[in-house]
């Protein structure tokens, strides 16, 4: 590059540099959520100066992007505009070491999946910075390349313990920094802009006894929509029975072409007591908001719309056509909190997760959760005052070539009667200790461990990281 990047990033040489190298394409989803809440206090502070190598933090469409105070230097990929766009840079390969070299960054920091660094590591100019990446691990046991990428950095900082211990099994010692929640935007609302939102989004009028199970997550097959749509057909159609002996619930048959669920023989499978099933009840007040783009692409995006149409539950789950990820076509943080705010229960069906964004922002916003009791999610979960983790069974999941939890279908439809058959006072009382809970994962707290923990240490010449790379002539 012909130009002094510092200079036309209004970069100075008295403060340490930080660069943040991204996915090409920062989307409404929760890594764009992470950077923003580690850095800008970190940037407001201003002991570091901050400069992004990915592209723009998407809220409403290319047309319309967050502002962050910090420059961005995009990764070219941008399909539609032939001026930022060169398939080779994909991830940020091709550009990043021209940009290093210009920019004399003093930190490196990623947060994306372990598959994705690969340029930052093996750049000619590595021995220059300092290498910090944060990152999930949601399998076990991990592959083989995330035994050896967690190595390579100067400081590996974990999502979770649980990452934390596969990484020190590893030869990969790191400290783990859990994810925050914006509360001043992830919070519960005054019962009248409740009753307002409910209204405004969903038709439902003061005073209903209409219950709102909200999901949200990108459409993949881990995310187990499967699991939350076909829980909701049973329980607004009364698929399934109790057992008066031992409670355990059986499912019943769904008969296709007619779509109606068969009364089992009524003897439980459990205790094998003969008489004992008794129907469930039809909660027919009960909507799914599904949030999720179902024409997301991807080899394991699920049919989203066609699951909805075989359990014949078109009329009761809402889907948002203002999410097109193909795109980068979201919603603003206020919006999603708003969605939050007017539901009653939130459902995290999925298999496994990093951290998982959401049932946090949905905790921090007064909402009971109901998740399936996984790898590394639950590490958190477990501690939520309003929370009912269900059971699963291990399952091999060859795209993440690790075992993640499929959760149970009775297991996870008696999670979400918990809290309908409890009614809306409890619901309340543990979504209200929920966001109590959360108070103590603000992000201001959060960054302020980065800054102290991670950066001015990694910095510090009397306390680097004995892992540091330094200039080794060759």
């Amino acid at each position: 590059m012909s130009y002094d990047i510092r200079e036309a990033a209004g970069l100075d040489n008295n403060r340490p540099v930080i660069l943040i190298c991204t996915d090409s394409a920062l989307l409404p989803t929760g890594l764009a959520r992470v950077v923003r809440g580690i850095f800008k206090p970190i940037f407001q502070r201003g002991e570091f100066q901050i400069i992004q190598h990915g592209w723009f933090h998407v809220e409403q469409g290319a047309a319309r992007t967050i502002q962050v105070p910090w420059k961005i230097i995009p990764v070219r990929r941008n399909e539609s505009n032939a001026r930022f766009f060169k398939i080779e840079d994909k991830i940020g390969q091709e550009s990043f070491n021209s940009l290093v070299e210009n920019l004399k960054p003093d930190i490196v920091f990623t947060v994306t999946d372990y598959d994705r660094i690969e340029h930052l590591v093996k750049s000619p100019h590595r021995s220059s910075y300092g290498l910090v990446a944060y990152l999930p691990l949601d399998v076990t046991p991990p592959t083989v390349r995330w035994s050896e990428v967690v190595k390579q950095p100067d400081c590996t900082v974990y999502y979770t313990k649980f990452a934390q211990r596969w990484g020190e099994a590893c030869g990969a010692p790191g400290g783990t920094i859990p994810h925050g929640v914006d509360t001043k935007i992830y919070h519960p609302a005054p019962k009248s802009q409740r009753d307002a939102l409910r209204k405004k989004f969903f038709g439902i009028e003061p005073g209903s006894d209409a219950v709102i199970v909200t999901s949200i997550g990108r459409n993949q097959n881990r995310k187990r929509h499967d699991l939350l749509i076909e829980a909701i057909a049973r329980l607004r159609k009364g698929g399934y029975s109790v057992c008066e002996q031992c409670h355990r619930l059986t499912m019943h048959a769904y008969m296709l072409p007619g779509a109606v669920f068969a009364e089992p023989y009524n003897r439980c499978e459990r205790c094998q007591t003969e008489g004992s099933l008794v129907s469930g009840k039809a909660w027919d007040s009960l909507t799914l908001y599904l949030h999720t783009d179902p024409d997301e692409p991807g080899a394991d995006a699920l049919p989203i719309r066609q699951l909805i149409a075989l359990w014949n539950i078109d009329d009761h789950v809402r889907l948002n056509p203002s999410i097109d990820l193909r795109i980068g076509q979201g919603l603003s943080e206020e919006m999603l909190a708003n969605f939050y705010q007017c539901t009653d229960i939130y459902a995290h069906p999925a298999n496994s997760g990093g951290w998982e964004l959401p049932p946090h922002e949905a905790a921090a916003c007064g909402v009971p959760i109901v998740a399936v009791n996984a790898h590394a999610q639950n590490e958190w979960m477990q501690t939520l005052p309003g929370c009912q983790l269900t059971s699963g069974d291990p399952w091999y999941d060859r795209t993440g070539a690790g075992y993640r939890i499929q959760g149970h279908m009775d297991e996870f439809v008696r999670g979400l009667l918990h809290y309908l058959e409890a009614g809306p006072e409890v619901r309340q009382r543990d979504g209200q200790a929920n966001a109590e809970w959360a108070k103590d994962y603000t992000w201001d707290s959060i960054a302020t461990r980065w800054e102290t923990e991670i950066f001015q240490k990694i910095l510090d010449p009397n306390r680097k990281s004995e892992r540091w790379r330094v200039l080794v002539e060759v």
